[in-house]
């Protein structure tokens, strides 16, 4: 049996112990203000992520029979929280980016990467359903705290919570019968959702190219047109990314009307494949699926 402790603030070391020998079977130095640590469920690997100011928060996975080290990626900001899926799948953090991302363990790369929301980026907590299927992510941040169910698969918003009074989101769980979720809000106390699997989506209109968007054409070679819906005049604030989540391209952010609107992306010199046009105007969330072929 082992036990795994971090210690120090500047130069923060990871101590693999052997709880029966009390020996150290392994240490490393890894980045400053190392906060979270967890073992996978079969015992095969350690996950860790860390903080570190001005740099990346990284997500590392320690193979435990070799002490074999792969990284499966970072934030571009704090690391703030880490889960591991009931199935032992998946690894799921949250950070300081307005992401929480989920990573696949025994293949050691990036399955999803969603946009809890573009204006606040304190991205708090994460925790998955009992099945493995679902994400459940909470915001933390004064006067805009709610906690949103994603589809792991899709990438969709499958409810959004709206907050409460003041209220800040420090911890997610699920209940074992998969009923309900438990939240820390802060001065709000403590607070008991039912567990909306499923749901129709509150405050949200997540989409991948259903009746209100609509790509032209599909697929594309050159340049696309994204025709999408607003219920109401706002800011809107697009940008394309990856698969792999990553950010290719940002739109300027514009002021559009009520009712049908256009984006055009022209993809110049990008690799052909799937990315998706993430569009953010208000309450409104839209993520549409692009297939590039050169």
């Amino acid at each position: 049996m082992l036990y795994v402790c971090g210690t120090g603030v500047d130069s923060t070391q990871i101590n693999i112990l052997d709880l029966n020998s009390k020996e150290t079977r392994y240490k490393h130095i890894v980045y400053r203000n190392l906060y979270h640590c967890l073992f996978t469920i079969d015992n095969r690997f350690l996950i860790h992520a860390d903080q570190h100011t001005g740099k990346n928060g990284n997500i590392i996975k320690f193979e435990l029979e070799t002490f074999k080290e792969t990284g499966l990626g970072s934030h571009p900001a704090h690391v703030q929280d880490l889960k591991i899926s009931p199935d032992g799948k998946y690894a799921a953090t949250a950070a300081h980016d307005s992401t929480a991302k989920v990573w696949d363990i025994e293949q050691g790369k990036l399955v999803r990467s969603i946009i809890h929301t573009n204006n606040v980026p304190y991205v708090k907590t994460v925790c998955f359903s009992r099945d493995s299927k679902f994400l459940v992510s909470g915001i933390n941040a004064w006067n805009n705290w709610h906690t949103k169910i994603f589809n792991i698969s899709s990438g969709e918003v499958i409810y959004t919570y709206p907050p409460p009074n003041l209220g800040l989101v420090h911890g997610l769980d699920v209940s074992n019968n998969n009923q309900f979720i438990c939240g820390g809000a802060g001065y709000y106390g403590l607070v008991l959702l039912n567990a909306k699997w499923g749901e129709t989506p509150v405050l949200e209109n997540i989409t991948n190219n259903k009746p209100d968007t609509k790509t032209i054409p599909t697929p594309f070679s050159e340049t696309v047109k994204i025709e999408f819906n607003l219920p109401k005049a706002g800011i809107v604030r697009a940008f394309i990314s990856n698969e792999a989540g990553e950010s290719v391209y940002v739109f300027p952010e514009k002021f559009f009307t009520e009712g049908k609107n256009t984006l055009e992306w022209k993809p110049n010199n990008m690799p052909q494949g799937v990315y998706f046009c993430n569009i953010r105007c208000g309450e409104v969330s839209l993520n549409v699926k692009l297939l590039l072929q050169n």
